[in-house]
């Protein structure tokens, strides 16, 4: 299946989401996280997601605050945690970039993450665009504000304020949370000047589910413990890639000697010792916050003041090249092996993977069929009990009533289930050939599995392929057509080096056939223990064994207000018999409209 593009979520969530009304909305809640501890020890099946820009090689501040957290994340979450973290080179674009530039910073980014321990086998490391997938409120943002140079109580009606903005940044959480729901993130690790970001998040989660039922929850933050890293040229600013002065910040693939120039050269005072007192001494002490982010006895920084207020400066400073130097020295060697191996395809491969995976779990969002039951199969077990389940579920979740539930073979038996399980949830059911018996299904449905598995192993590109083959086990082309529906297109395998792509069938063939036993068994016995007594129609085809007449005593047992109507069709009435199917089903709901 062709990924379906990220920019139609935003068209679908955000368009209507910055613009809806949003009834009964509570205040903002930015304080709604929890602690990476909290998250990996809760037990539960949780989705983590966060992405980094793609501006090269890593500083230290993007380590202490991103990137480190994101490995413990991955080393300590149980093995149902999924982990997605994307390199966001479409968020990149929100201002001017060399194009071969930003190649080459996407794969510096690529490398660095892999060489800080995140694994591509136990997490899914993709680059954003790989992903095709996936106003109102937004004036309320800061960060914009912010990246503009604006005052916090700009607005979109100050014109000359906002001439020179782009709208790549003004709607840029529109697209990040795009992206966080189209993988359904339970938690999201972000900084404090995202965090109005991810409630933008939770809100459009909220305003969807309210109109279309539960499918996206409500992420939560995960909040770092690291303080945000300043500047070694000006202790004021934040550290970033993007200051023009390159010793103003640590990378981590710098070497030694880089790393010594730096600190050596950065802005702190003339007053003796050591102290941290950051209001007076800025510059001492963000060297004292970033040793303390890298201390193996994690100590804070009044504790390391503590140790070094006898030291002078040079001592201090030696002592923090060190450390930073054996904390980065893995990496950096694990980097450049990364970079030049296989003469750059390694890296290729690993991006391909990430990006196979990515689509896999995007596309179960997008995939998400609203119009009925959703995904199937849904059970392990896939018997009609587990099917009503899911169905009664969806009726629940979309606040229906007085349903009629219509269902043809298999179909009209999980319509049955739910009648004699939940019969408050429905007014009616219409079954097609089917009854609640015990019947094993026709040799019919395992040579259709048959005939499915040669098409997967013969590897077709061509819906017209595929049928060629499926003659060979059924002659009427609407059944043929009916069971080649299932079909989707396989995305390419980065180890092959070939684009070529093949059709197999969205339920495995290995739980549609194991599911056929499953389904010969009606899971209610006793008539006297469940019984329907709402209206019930059951259109049989009269050239088909399933609804025989020695079947109708025990319909009335189970369905006393039954009403049957012949067709002159095999099993498949509705394919065979389009029409005749339509009157009758018409002339029973306007009875029952009647009474």
């Amino acid at each position: 299946m062709p990924p379906l593009p990220s920019r139609d979520v935003i068209t679908r969530l955000g368009k209507s989401l910055c613009t809806a009304e949003f009834r009964n909305r509570p205040e903002l809640s930015l304080r709604r996280s929890s602690t990476s501890s909290d998250v990996v020890s809760s037990g539960a099946k949780n989705t983590i997601f966060s992405g980094i820009q793609p501006t090269g090689i890593p500083h230290i501040g993007n380590y202490l605050g991103a990137l480190k957290p994101w490995v413990k994340l991955q080393n300590e979450a149980i093995p149902e945690t999924k982990l997605v973290f994307s390199i966001v080179d479409a968020h990149a674009i929100t201002v001017p970039q060399d194009a071969r530039e930003l190649w080459q910073h996407k794969r510096e980014c690529l490398a660095s993450l892999l060489a800080i321990g995140l694994d591509h086998k136990r997490s899914i490391i993709y680059y954003q665009s790989d992903v095709s997938a996936g106003m109102g409120y937004l004036q309320r943002m800061t960060q914009w504000k912010s990246k503009m140079s604006l005052p916090q109580d700009t607005t979109i009606s100050d014109n000359s304020e906002l001439a020179g903005t782009r709208l790549g940044l003004f709607a840029y959480p529109v697209l990040q949370a795009a992206d966080i729901l189209l993988h359904r993130a339970t938690h999201v690790p972000v900084g404090e000047d995202q965090e109005q970001h991810l409630e933008f998040a939770r809100r459009s989660a909220r305003v969807f589910n309210s109109s279309k039922g539960k499918l996206f929850p409500e992420p939560e933050t995960i909040v770092s413990p690291a303080r945000r890293v300043m500047s070694l040229r000006n202790p004021l600013k934040k550290m970033s890639k993007s200051d023009p002065f390159f010793q103003s910040r640590i990378l981590i693939t710098d070497d030694f000697n880089t790393i010594r120039s730096k600190v050596y050269k950065s802005l702190t005072d003339s007053i003796e010792g050591i102290t941290y007192e950051p209001d007076l001494r800025r510059g001492v002490a963000n060297l004292l916050e970033i040793m303390s982010g890298f201390d193996k006895k994690k100590r804070s920084p009044e504790e390391l003041a503590k140790v070094y207020e006898m030291e002078d400066l040079s001592t201090f400073k030696a002592d923090l090249i060190k450390t930073l130097n054996e904390e980065f020295e893995e990496f950096r060697n694990k980097y450049h092996e990364l970079m030049d191996k296989d003469g750059g395809r390694y890296l290729d491969s690993i991006a391909a993977e990430g990006a196979r995976k990515a689509r896999a779990s995007a596309e179960h969002t997008m995939g998400k069929d609203l119009r009925n039951h959703g995904d199937s199969p849904h059970d392990p077990r896939h018997d009609y009990t587990a099917m009503a389940e899911d169905v009664e579920t969806f009726i629940h979740d979309h606040g229906l009533k007085e349903s009629t539930l219509i269902g043809h073979s298999m179909g009209a038996k999980t319509a049955m289930t739910v009648a004699l399980r939940s019969p408050s949830l429905i007014s009616s059911f219409i079954s097609v050939d089917n009854a609640p018996i015990d019947a094993a299904l026709k040799s019919d449905f395992a040579k259709y599995v048959q005939g499915m598995r040669k098409i997967e192993n013969a590897h077709v590109t061509k819906q017209i392929e595929a049928d060629e083959i499926m003659k060979e086990f059924e002659e009427a082309l609407p059944i043929r057509q009916f069971l080649l529906t299932n079909l989707v297109r396989t995305s390419p395998e980065p180890s092959s080096g070939s684009s070529r792509t093949h059709l197999v069938f969205r339920i495995p063939i290995k739980i549609l056939a194991a599911a056929l036993d499953n389904m010969a068994d009606f899971p209610f016995k006793d008539p006297d223990v469940a019984r329907f007594e709402k209206p019930a129609l059951f259109i049989r085809g009269t050239k088909s064994h399933y609804v025989s007449d020695e079947c109708l005593p025990i319909i009335g047992r189970f369905f006393p207000r039954f009403e049957v109507r012949d067709l002159a069709t095999g099993h498949w009435v509705i394919s065979e018999d389009p029409e005749g199917f339509r009157r009758v089903a018409v002339e029973f709901l306007k009875d029952q409209d009647a009474s």
